[in-house]
């Protein structure tokens, strides 16, 4: 994710805490690895918009994209690898996952804990 989404007042400062809580939780879980972008690297891939990626055992991966007007599957293999590229580089351009768990702590801590 975007370094910026952890700044941006969504839903109050209550729900912002609570969001930050439910990452860090979820960062612990074996299976799922959360990591940072920060706001210094310019121009990642990530902002040409939200994918998800499928992966089963035996069968290809299948993609989701996701924009403004609405979703849909990538269905072509030169999509699906181009994609998977932008993958791989928005993973180089992010902060390693415990080094991304500690800066979600710390903007939590410095910017939503304010009561």
């Amino acid at each position: 994710m975007d370094e910026s989404v952890l700044w941006r007042l969504v839903g109050g400062e209550e729900i912002m805490r609570d969001q930050l809580a439910a990452l860090i939780e979820a960062a612990a879980v074996n299976h799922v690895t959360v990591q940072v972008v920060p706001k210094e690297r310019a121009g990642t891939a990530g902002l040409s918009g939200p994918f998800v990626i499928a992966t089963m055992d035996g069968e290809p991966d299948a993609i989701y994209l996701d924009d403004a007007a609405e979703g849909r599957v990538a269905s072509n293999s030169s999509e699906i690898t181009e994609i998977l590229n932008w993958y791989d580089a928005i993973r180089a351009d992010a902060l390693p996952a415990q080094a991304s768990v500690d800066l979600i702590s710390k903007v939590r801590q410095d910017r939503w804990m304010r009561l």
